[in-house]
């Protein structure tokens, strides 16, 4: 197992809240190759778009799912986030543990692959999102796994999307700190999902899986007595 002090790389470059902030001056003055602000390189070179300008900042994002997933897999070989190998054989059985519907199974394996690429130190618990991405970086895309993450719908953004060869997987993350904020993470997770209508097409031919998965920052793992299916 790696023990990291922080998982600075994904915190310093933000790109966990799908878009970047810099200021206008910073878009347009030119600088030395070497102090060059990561954000405006990845812009320059083409890895990074606008989203939004104003007269004071501009708002940068990746310009397609391609190049956030190359980037997602570069960033955890750069940090050594990448899990273990003695799992790839359990990340096989996952599309079983879907079409199954077998809830613990998925939760453990979510959490072995968070607990060996991410030191217990770690802030990332602290964002859901941040967890959302080891995950999804960390899972093959093939032809028995699909894999989508914040996938537009009318309605809102899903959290992380899986399909097997007939089974649509639908995850829905909260945080949350202590006892007391489990029960209502988790019944905010079951408003969302059911709410966002993310279970619209294109996927209406798959058995849909709806699960809302709570996250503990207190106890660095996503907690399988608060996650339910929908």
């Amino acid at each position: 197992m790696q023990y990291l002090k922080d998982y600075k790389f994904f915190q310093s470059f933000s790109y966990t809240d799908n878009e970047i902030c810099i200021s206008e001056d910073d878009l347009s003055d030119r600088y030395d190759i070497t102090q060059i602000p990561q954000e405006l390189l990845l812009y320059q070179t083409g890895y990074l778009t606008i989203r939004k300008q104003t007269d004071d900042t501009a708002r940068l994002v990746f310009p397609n799912t391609e190049v956030e997933d190359n980037i997602l897999q570069l960033s955890l070989l750069a940090n050594n986030l990448e899990p273990d190998i003695k799992y790839a054989d359990e990340i096989d059985k996952l599309p079983l543990y879907i079409d199954q519907r077998n809830l613990k199974d998925i939760v453990n394996l979510f959490n072995n692959i968070l607990n060996d690429c991410v030191s217990i130190l770690s802030h990332i618990f602290n964002n859901e999102r941040s967890v959302r991405d080891i995950i999804y970086a960390s899972l093959p895309q093939s032809m028995s796994l699909q894999k989508i993450k914040e996938r537009e719908t009318c309605m809102w953004r899903s959290d992380l999307e899986l399909l097997t060869r007939k089974t649509h997987m639908i995850i829905e993350f909260k945080r949350t700190q202590g006892d007391l904020g489990k029960n209502v993470s988790l019944e905010e997770a079951k408003i969302q999902i059911k709410s966002k209508q993310y279970d619209l097409r294109p996927f209406q031919s798959y058995d849909l899986y709806r699960v809302a998965m709570v996250i503990s920052s207190e106890l660095k793992k996503i907690v399988y007595d608060f996650c339910q299916e929908i």
